[in-house]
C-alpha cells in the first residue's frame, strides 16, 4: 500500500513542521503574556483600600457587603465599622482557607451524602438503638453484622482523619444564585458517623472490652468538639445534640460490670479536655451575625425573594404584609439592620455569661421586638434573623451542664473533689450522692430526671 511505502523525510519536511510549532508557541506566549500584563495592570489599578465613614479601610473587608457599603445611614456605618474592627465580617468568617484534606466535613460528605449502596442501612442501624437508657442488645448486633462490615471502612476512614492534629470542621462553599455561599450540610451527617461508633461501643461492651468502648467514645467526642468550633448556630446545635447523646452512651460504659479504674481515668481526661477547650457561645453568634449581614446585602442586591427562605416569604404573605414590606423595604432596611446589629451585640456580649445570667437582657431584646410588631417601624428582617436565639442558647447550656455532671461524677469516683458547684442552666447547685452499698456515685441538677452515675472501682 502506498502509505506503507512512504517515508517521512525529516531532512526536507521536518524543519517546516518544527518551525510551525515554534511559531505557534511564540504566538501563544505573546497572547498569554499580553493577557497577563493586562490582568496585572487591571489588578494593580484596583484600589486595595476604600473610604468608609471617614476612615480608610481594606477593601477586602467588604467582600459580601458590596451593596451595604453604599448605605449612607451614619448609625449603620458606625455599627458596620465595629464589626470590621472585630474581624466579624462575612469575609473574615467565611474565608475559604481550609484545605479540603483537613476539613472533616469533606470526609463526612464523601461517606454519607451519596449513599448509593443499600441506602436504608443507616435507618436500620438507628432502629436498633434504645435511647434514654442507651442500649444496643446482642440480638441487634447479630442482625446488623453484615451492615457493620460494609460500613466499617467509612468509620475507620473518618477515625484516621480525626487523628490528625491539623483536622478541623469548616464551612464548604457552593455556587448559588447570589454568588458563593458557605454551607454546613455535612453537619447533618454527624449523627450517622456517631451511629457507627455506637455499634462499635456496643460490640466492645458485649465482648467485655471496656477500653475499646472508651476509645470509640473518644472519637465521637472529638468530632463533636470540632463541630462545636464552627461559627454557625446550626452546626453548634448539631454538635450539642451529638454530645448530649454521647453522654448517654458514656453513662452505659461507666456502669459496665467490667469497668476498671483506668477506664474511668481515661474517660475523665477525655471529658475534661472537652470542658477545658469549650468553644464560647459567642463564637457561633459572631458567625451568625456575619450570615445576617450577608442577608441584608443580598436583599439590597437581589430583593426579598432571593435573600429570604421560602417559609419566611410564606409568613409575610400569611401576615398580609408581603407587598407592603417589599415596596417600602429599601427605605427602611438600614434602620432594620441597625436594630439587628445592636441586638446581636447584646447577644454576643451576654454569651460570655452563664445562660441563666443572660435571660434578663435577652427578654428585654425580645420585648423590644414585640413592641414593634405590626407597626410601621417593625424590623421585619431582624425579626426573622433573631428568632429562636434564646432557645438555642438554652440547648447549648444543657450540653455544657450534662458534660459537667459527667466530669464531676468521675472526679468523685476517682477520689477527687467535684470541680463544678453551680450549673450554668438554672444557676443552682449540683447535688452529689455516694452510695457505698451500691458502689456508685451520682451527680444531678434541678429538674433532671436521671442523675449521671459512675460505678466505683478499686
Amino acid at each position: 500500500m502506498k502509505q506503507e511505502n512512504e517515508k517521512f523525510d525529516w531532512s526536507s519536511q521536518g524543519h517546516i513542521v518544527l518551525g510551525g510549532i515554534l511559531l505557534l508557541a511564540i504566538i501563544l506566549y505573546a497572547i498569554v503574556g499580553s493577557s497577563q500584563r493586562r490582568t496585572d495592570k487591571y489588578n494593580a489599578a484596583q484600589p486595595k483600600t476604600v473610604e468608609y465613614g471617614g476612615e480608610v479601610l481594606p477593601k477586602e473587608k467588604f467582600n459580601g457587603l458590596e451593596a451595604t457599603r453604599k448605605e449612607k445611614n451614619p448609625e449603620l456605618i458606625g455599627e458596620i465599622k465595629k464589626v470590621i474592627k472585630e474581624n466579624g465580617t462575612p469575609a473574615d468568617i467565611f474565608a475559604e482557607d481550609v484545605p479540603p484534606d483537613n476539613n472533616i466535613a469533606t470526609e463526612l460528605d464523601r461517606a454519607f451524602r451519596i449513599y448509593d449502596e443499600n441506602p436504608g442501612e443507616i435507618e436500620t442501624l438507628r432502629a436498633g438503638v434504645s435511647y434514654g437508657d442507651w442500649k444496643i442488645d446482642s440480638a441487634t448486633l447479630q442482625d446488623v453484622k453484615d451492615i457493620l462490615t460494609r460500613t466499617d471502612t467509612k468509620r475507620l476512614n473518618i477515625r484516621k482523619m480525626l487523628e490528625r492534629s491539623s483536622v478541623c470542621f469548616s464551612f464548604e462553599f457552593v455556587e448559588s444564585e447570589t454568588g458563593t455561599a458557605p454551607v454546613t450540610k455535612a453537619a447533618d451527617y454527624l449523627a450517622d458517623y456517631m451511629l457507627l461508633e455506637e455499634f462499635a461501643v456496643a460490640q466492645a461492651l458485649q465482648d467485655g472490652a471496656v477500653g475499646k468502648a472508651a476509645e470509640a467514645l473518644a472519637y465521637i467526642f472529638r468530632i463533636a468538639q470540632l463541630a462545636a468550633e464552627v461559627r454557625s448556630p446550626g452546626t453548634r446545635t448539631k454538635a450539642a445534640q451529638i454530645r448530649l447523646h454521647a453522654v448517654d452512651v458514656l453513662q452505659a460504659v461507666l456502669l459496665h460490670p467490667k469497668l476498671q479504674k483506668s477506664d474511668v481515668q481515661f474517660l475523665y481526661e477525655m471529658m475534661k479536655e472537652q470542658l477545658d477547650h469549650w468553644t464560647p457561645d459567642s463564637e457561633m453568634w459572631v458567625g451568625d451575625r456575619a450570615s445576617g449581614l450577608k442577608v441584608y446585602n443580598e436583599i439590597m442586591q437581589y430583593g426579598l425573594d432571593k435573600a429570604l427562605e421560602e417559609d419566611e416569604i410564606a409568613e409575610l404573605y400569611e401576615r398580609g404584609i408581603y407587598d407592603t414590606v417589599n415596596k417600602g423595604l429599601l427605605k427602611k432596611l438600614s434602620a432594620d439592620e441597625v436594630f439587628y446589629l445592636q441586638a446581636m451585640r447584646t447577644v454576643i456580649d451576654e454569651s460570655e455569661k452563664p445562660f441563666y445570667k443572660r435571660l434578663t437582657a435577652l427578654n428585654q431584646m425580645e420585648d423590644q421586638l414585640r413592641a414593634k410588631w405590626g407597626t410601621d417601624s417593625e424590623p421585619v428582617i431582624a425579626g426573622f434573623l433573631l428568632r429562636g436565639i434564646t432557645d438555642l442558647m438554652e440547648y447549648c447550656a444543657l450540653d455544657r451542664t450534662k458534660c459537667e455532671t459527667a466530669v464531676s461524677a468521675m472526679q468523685v469516683a476517682l477520689g477527687q473533689p467535684a470541680a463544678f458547684k453551680i450549673e450554668p442552666l438554672y444557676g443552682k447547685e449540683y447535688t452529689i450522692k455516694t452510695d457505698d452499698g451500691g458502689g456508685t456515685v451520682s451527680v444531678s441538677y434541678p429538674n433532671n430526671p436521671k442523675p449521671f452515675t459512675v460505678r466505683l472501682t478499686h
